[in-house]
């Protein structure tokens, strides 16, 4: 279940706010090893790595530990349920 207008997103069978400040987007750059301005620049390039990097930058602020391969998971199981 997506809210776009509230940024949440129920993942691992939890509702989780994404939110994208600073600090998620240093993560964001440092993981990917390149500036989200190049990271966007071709939206040709944008594929399963950078969308999960993106969800995990976005919900880092809730869970400090969670792990780029988690967020896989929990991605693989929301598509499966038809999301």
């Amino acid at each position: 279940r997506l809210n776009p207008m509230a940024n949440e997103i129920e993942l691992g069978g939890k509702l989780r706010r994404i939110r994208y400040d600073y600090n998620a987007l240093a993560d964001l750059e440092q993981e990917a090893g390149a500036s989200t301005q190049k990271l966007f620049a071709d939206e040709n390039n944008i594929g399963f790595n950078t969308i999960r990097l993106l969800v995990w930058s976005g919900l880092r602020h809730e869970e400090r530990g969670l792990t780029t391969q988690r967020v896989g998971l929990m991605l693989g199981e929301y598509i499966e349920q038809g999301g």
